[in-house]
């Protein structure tokens, strides 16, 4: 078969197997741009061709780009599995008191903000029940975010006594 006459699935197969296949490459193959070419590896995937980045590689303008090859569906789902646990610890890692802090205070300047926007809005518009309840609600994520900050300055104070 020609390559004419050949899928832009198969060539995408084609392309990956051969090897050095960046996404870049892949485009340019099946004559598709990228989001085609992420339909087509879900399609290979559901057809037990799970391809993966593999290698880095220079393009020809410099670009650091990933190269493609297939894994078993096995080696797949053990991959999938991995990301997904690393993942997970990621969002959920211990910040320090500062960062904690910071992070408080930040929160209390955009809830101030957001109190001070919508109270605004709720002056303008005092007829409108959704202005006016977007209102009431950011002063009671404001006082909430102030409640927050409180709370992490008493506990970086509780382990300054402890330390």
């Amino acid at each position: 078969m020609s390559e004419n006459q050949m899928s832009k699935r198969d060539i995408v197969a084609k392309e990956i197997e051969k090897g050095g296949a960046t996404m870049e490459s892949l485009c340019a193959a099946a004559d598709c741009k990228y989001a085609s070419i992420m339909s087509i590896l879900s399609t290979l995937r559901l057809m037990g061709k799970c391809a993966v980045k593999d290698v880095p590689v220079k393009t020809k303008d410099g670009k650091e780009e990933m190269t493609y090859r297939f894994v078993t569906a096995d080696e797949w789902d053990k991959m999938k599995a991995e990301q997904a646990a690393n993942a997970k610890t990621r969002k959920t890692s211990a910040k320090t008191p500062e960062e904690q802090l910071a992070m408080a205070e930040k929160k209390v300047a955009q809830a101030n903000t957001a109190a001070e926007n919508a109270a605004a809005r709720a002056e303008k518009n005092p007829k409108d029940p959704i202005v006016v309840l977007k209102a009431q609600i950011t002063k009671l994520q404001k006082q909430l975010a102030d409640l927050e900050l409180k709370e992490v300055k008493a506990n970086i104070q509780a382990s300054k006594k402890t330390a």
